[in-house]
């Protein structure tokens, strides 16, 4: 993953860069574009269970294809799994989208700030370009930016949250025009709720994606054991929470909490 040299107080401008809104109004602004650190920190979890299982299959995915695909309900661990993978990578970047990361400037503002390690920027924009549409070429040259080849590299690329900006008008083409463009030595990771709204089966079938559901990252019955065993719950339990919440982390845990008060 190749990211351009930038620090807090560069203007984002100039031949090396794109025109992030429209092209039907000429930039008539600069304003601050400012990120959250917590939102491109690789998120931590106390008390996380090593999955082995989990790890190689990630391992695997990035061996074999450009990009996975982890999509599964909230509470199934996927989140966390995949942090845990992308914190012993050295090169990793990552992105937790929120909801104003529906309008294509504050997604690709973002996107960059993950890959080049700083968290604001200027760049000129007109009135309206915080809620319009990109078209395909500002796509196109987005992803070129990203992957450009005489830059610093960046093995891995993680979104979190994608679900936020499905409906977008923009997410399709970003989506399709991003995976034929990732080069072999970047891997991308999407991690969502759900699969994306839009076919993916000729995208598949030229090897540029794997899913993984949530049925492969539910925890199996020794996965549970061990959660237990280190949150300090009763063994007997974890059968039991295992059965009843169909190894989803977060459900099997608020199981054994409300069975540990009952006692």
């Amino acid at each position: 993953m190749s990211f351009l040299p930038f620090d807090s107080s560069e203007t984002i401008s100039g031949p090396e860069t794109f025109h992030i809104g429209t092209r039907s109004e000429p930039a008539v602004k600069s304003v601050l574009l400012h990120v959250p650190r917590e939102k491109l920190r690789i998120p931590s979890f106390r008390g996380l269970v090593k999955r082995p299982r989990i790890a190689e299959l990630l391992k695997n995915s990035v061996t074999q294809f450009p990009a996975t695909f982890v999509c599964g309900r909230s509470g199934t661990g996927k989140t966390a799994s995949v942090a845990s993978f992308a914190a012993k990578n050295g090169h990793a970047a990552w992105n937790s989208l929120e909801p104003p990361d529906v309008h294509w400037t504050s997604f690709a503002n973002s996107t960059l700030a993950a890959v080049r390690g700083s968290r604001s920027g200027r760049k000129k924009f007109g009135a309206d370009e915080l809620i319009s549409r990109p078209d395909i070429k500002d796509i196109s040259r987005f992803v070129d930016i990203l992957f450009s080849p005489d830059r610093k590299q960046r093995d891995l690329l993680v979104f979190d949250n994608v679900h936020y900006v499905f409906d977008t008008p923009w997410f399709r083409e970003f989506f399709e025009l991003l995976l034929p463009a990732i080069p072999e030595s970047t891997h991308v990771i999407f991690i969502s709720r759900s699969k994306p709204p839009f076919p993916v089966w000729r995208i598949r079938s030229k090897q540029f994606l794997k899913i993984i559901d949530e049925k492969i990252f539910a925890f199996d019955e020794t996965e549970t054991a061990k959660l237990f065993e280190m949150n300090g719950f009763p063994a007997r339990l974890a059968p039991i929470a295992y059965q009843n919440c169909f190894g989803k982390v977060a459900h099997m845990l608020r199981f054994a909490e409300a069975s540990a008060d009952g006692k």
